[in-house]
Formats: C-alpha cells, sequence, structure tokens
C-alpha cells in the first residue's frame, strides 16, 4: 500500500496539470508543521521509497525546494496553519527564516539526492 500512495503522488499530486484544481502556489507553501502537502513533504515522501532526481517530478519538487531557498540558506516560513481565522500553530514568524522549515527542506533535498554544496546553492 505504501508504495501505492507514493505512485499517486509522483503521478498526480505533482503532476502541473493539477494546477487546474488547486493554486500552484500551495506546492511553494513551505509552513510547519506540515498539516497538507507542498513540495517538501511530497520530495520526503518520494524519496523515501527511492525515487531520486534522475525522475522529472523528483526534479521538479528539487527545484520547487530549493526557489524557495533565501540568500542566506534558509527557508522561511510562509505563514501559520490558520481555520476560520484562528492560528492554530504559531511556530514561527511569517517571512522570516524558519529552523523548521530549513529542517524539513534539507532533510528532502539529501533523501532525494540533492545534498551537498548543490542543497545550499
Amino acid at each position: 500500500m505504501p508504495a501505492r500512495a507514493a505512485a499517486y503522488v509522483r503521478d498526480r499530486l505533482l503532476d502541473p496539470r493539477m494546477d487546474r484544481y488547486t493554486s500552484p502556489t500551495v506546492w511553494e507553501r513551505f509552513t510547519y508543521p506540515d498539516h497538507w502537502y507542498d513540495a517538501i513533504s511530497a520530495l520526503d515522501l518520494l524519496s523515501g521509497f527511492g525515487y531520486g532526481p534522475e525522475d522529472e517530478q523528483v526534479a521538479h519538487a528539487i527545484d520547487l525546494v530549493r526557489n524557495g531557498q533565501r540568500p542566506d540558506g534558509a527557508w522561511a516560513d510562509n505563514g501559520p496553519l490558520a481555520f476560520r481565522g484562528e492560528t492554530l500553530y504559531p511556530f514561527g514568524t511569517p517571512g522570516e527564516a524558519s529552523k523548521w522549515v530549513t529542517f524539513r527542506a534539507l532533510r528532502a533535498l539529501k533523501r532525494a539526492g540533492a545534498s551537498g554544496s548543490d542543497a545550499t546553492r
């Protein structure tokens, strides 16, 4: 069953045609905790099942994650999870560097085989 789930994420959720169902910025909205799929969580899941940068969809996810990296090497928190106007988990300040998002991004890049100097540009 887990392999089928990974195939679903790879074939459907990272498909650029999914933009018609959801905002493309959802993939680039990195936050912590990750209660929805973003490029980091998809990359982490797929790399855990052996998909690597040679896979076109994984390469796309790697690019999305790398593009979120700030010049200082960290990733910013893109805002807290909110429900009906209430902030549920205020783990960081939107727009500022987040150690949690940075950890998630670096771990996913490393698992996907995009670690080392290329993971920090």
